[in-house]
């Protein structure tokens, strides 16, 4: 009997040092991760880059900050809008075409960064997994990295995660890039969009983030494009031009500050690639688009409490 309980004991002792490790730190990331701690779960949460947020993150640029990183859209749906409300403790406001946050991405990172600390979740930033090594029979994964190992039953992921698995090559070839180029002008008028498609030959969409940046009274506007490639960084003046013909912004604005930005993910994660036993050890969240997060929300709120200051 003796024995028998030791060996419970070390089981338990010795047993992986989290139930859960979530790679990544976009909205659905955060919001999984803290779904999973508040069904009991052990979480890890380790993120690549020096900021939290992954393709949603802010960026401070042209003088202002907190600007979200690229151009995004979020449902029109209520029912989302509801959800981003009360679980992220944001405020949706009403653009030209559609609804956004009040204070852009960063809002909503920042409280769910917020929740994560509260609950005391371990986040490691500029923590990349180099690799990681499966145990069928401990049924255990370890993941590791510059910061050191770590030992977790179950790792989430996203489609774009790359590392090796036990010397399998799980990820797509090549690194994808997002170009996008800032303009910061003198505009005294009122922003005339918020999210637009592309007005001009190599840009394929655009946002006015101004009214999410806290500069709305300054006379100053600033927008983000999304260009197809880096050769439109140098042209400012041509794209400040055609916003003027399209009457997107007044015809006397005057460009303050240009600068670009190239955010870059790794290969897509090919959970494909691995056998069936292996499998069982990820789960692949669908960061496609920021929709998506409206497929995950009525799961996550079985478990996950509203948001309120200062609380997990």
């Amino acid at each position: 009997m003796r024995w028998i309980l030791f060996v419970l004991f070390s089981i338990n002792l010795f047993g992986a040092d989290f139930d859960c490790a979530v790679i990544g730190t976009s909205p659905v990331s955060l919001f999984e991760a803290l779904y999973r701690y508040h069904s009991g779960d052990r979480v890890l949460i380790l993120e690549a880059a020096h900021e939290s947020g992954g393709a949603w993150k802010s960026i401070d640029i042209c003088g202002v900050a907190h600007a979200d990183m690229g151009c995004h859209e979020i449902s029109s749906s209520p029912e989302l809008n509801r959800f981003l409300e009360e679980y992220g403790g944001c405020s949706i406001i009403s653009g030209h075409t559609n609804y956004y946050f009040s204070q852009g991405c960063f809002e909503l990172i920042d409280h769910l960064l917020k929740r994560i600390k509260a609950a005391c979740i371990p986040l490691y930033n500029d923590c990349r997994v180099e690799s990681v090594q499966l145990d069928q029979n401990k049924k255990e994964c370890m993941l590791k990295t510059k910061m050191g190992t770590f030992t977790s039953s179950k790792i989430v992921v996203t489609s774009s995660t790359s590392f090796a698995i036990d010397g399998i090559a799980t990820q797509g070839r090549g690194v994808h890039k997002f170009y996008h180029l800032y303009l910061l002008l003198q505009d005294p008028t009122s922003p005339r969009f918020s999210y637009h498609s592309g007005i001009t030959s190599g840009v394929s969409r655009m946002m006015n983030l101004t009214l999410f940046v806290g500069i709305g009274s300054s006379g100053r506007q600033l927008i983000v494009l999304q260009t197809y490639s880096d050769q439109q960084f140098d042209q400012a003046d041509l794209i400040i031009a055609d916003l003027k013909k399209t009457n997107l912004i007044h015809p006397e604005a005057v460009l303050l500050q240009a600068e670009s930005y190239v955010y870059e993910q790794g290969p897509y994660f090919q959970i494909g690639h691995l056998n069936q036993s292996q499998q069982s050890f990820f789960e692949v969240l669908n960061t496609s688009h920021f929709n998506v997060i409206g497929n995950y929300a009525p799961k996550w709120k079985t478990k996950l409490p509203p948001y309120v200051e200062g609380l997990p």
